[in-house]
């Protein structure tokens, strides 16, 4: 077993109309799979609710504002 594994952290982001949404988590648990089969490891989800991404950001500006932090304060995404 090689002990010099690097793994790639991520944050896994999405956008929901609904707080409550099994098919949004079944994507995400999905997701989360994939990137373990890569080689990575999912630090976070996050999930913003809301009617329709925004048109040009994904994320409202605010949400965004609060990744940033987290990534440059935890140091969880290179």
């Amino acid at each position: 077993m090689d002990n010099n594994i690097n793994l790639t952290n991520a944050v896994l982001c999405a956008v929901s109309e609904e707080t409550d949404d099994p098919e949004l988590e079944a994507s995400m648990e999905e997701l989360e799979r994939l990137l373990d089969t890569a080689g990575g490891r999912c630090v976070a989800r996050v999930i913003q609710v809301r009617d329709k991404p925004d048109v040009r950001t994904y994320f409202g500006k605010g949400k965004i504002e609060e990744l940033a932090k987290f990534v440059k304060n935890d140091g969880t995404v290179q």
